[in-house]
């Protein structure tokens, strides 16, 4: 009958607690690395590889790297979306500013001629603007309101 050999690699390992030096198998020592799993040195402390490898690494950094693209996308759109409401808000302000101004230089126009005696209803002048309003405009919420305080003389 003939004899079977069988070859194998046997990796040299030292115990990180105890020190001892003792002997995986390849095979063992790879599976090992690979999947992080602990195992046993001789005197039955237990040690592990940290599941650190290039593949997990980079896969890994990967992961953060598209985690940070994400982040980043959601800022620049976070970005955007505030500088146009932004510009609405400025647009927005710009036209109540400008029909603000509109108003009051046309309540100022009003509030002369009513000073100067012109009634603000019949575009007709009077001595006695307040008289006028409340016998010919009484049904006018402010008719009782209008007082001139220099009445045109004649």
């Amino acid at each position: 009958m003939g004899d079977i050999v069988q070859l194998q690699t046997i990796c040299a390992v030292n115990c990180g607690v105890c020190g001892v030096l003792f002997g995986l198998e390849d095979s063992f020592d790879n599976a090992r690395r690979a999947d992080g799993v602990n195992f046993r040195c001789p005197n039955g402390h237990i040690i592990g590889y940290q599941n650190n490898t290039d593949k997990q690494q980079i896969a890994r950094l990967k992961a953060e790297k598209q985690q940070l693209e994400n982040q980043r996308q959601l800022a620049e759109e976070k970005r955007i979306r505030a500088e146009n409401d932004a510009k609405i808000f400025r647009e927005e302000a710009f036209k109540s500013t400008e029909k603000n101004k509109r108003l009051r230089t046309a309540i100022k126009k009003k509030s002369l001629r009513i000073k100067n005696g012109l009634c603000p209803h019949c575009d007709r002048s009077f001595e006695n603007l307040q008289r006028h309003m409340v016998s010919k405009h009484s049904r006018c919420k402010s008719a009782k309101g209008y007082k001139v305080k220099n009445p045109k003389l004649p």
